[in-house]
């Protein structure tokens, strides 16, 4: 049976940044919109009230979530991807080396990787 939120599941194509604050910033989402869609529903003062001070008890969080890492550690206000590429580096996987710029190439005929290594002195 096919299943009809399978696309609900995955970010590939949405170019997602994944950070210490993704969670914050939806919370401030869905409190938003849940507060809007149940004011619409009801009515009531009562609801905003309660809505925007939730929002701004949340909204101060992040703001205190974001100085925190800002001062404690900036790699977690980083993306994912950039956190990989970073640690690569560091590993020495992909960059610059005393020897030259190395590029990895994976042969299609066989499961080695050939590593070149090209000149920087041109």
């Amino acid at each position: 049976m096919p299943n009809p939120f399978h696309r609900l599941g995955s970010v590939e194509g949405i170019n997602a940044k994944s950070t210490a604050l993704s969670p914050i910033l939806w919370i401030l989402g869905v409190l938003f919109s849940g507060m809007s869609i149940l004011y619409w529903v009801t009515q009531k003062e009562f609801v905003i009230y309660v809505g925007f001070a939730l929002i701004f008890i949340v909204l101060v969080f992040a703001l205190y979530s974001y100085n925190h890492f800002m001062k404690t550690d900036p790699d977690f206000l980083r993306s994912e991807s950039f956190k990989l590429t970073k640690l690569a580096m560091e590993k020495g996987h992909i960059g610059d080396t005393s020897q030259g710029l190395q590029v990895e190439k994976q042969l299609t005929n066989q499961n080695t990787k050939v590593i070149e290594v090209e000149d920087s002195n041109d």
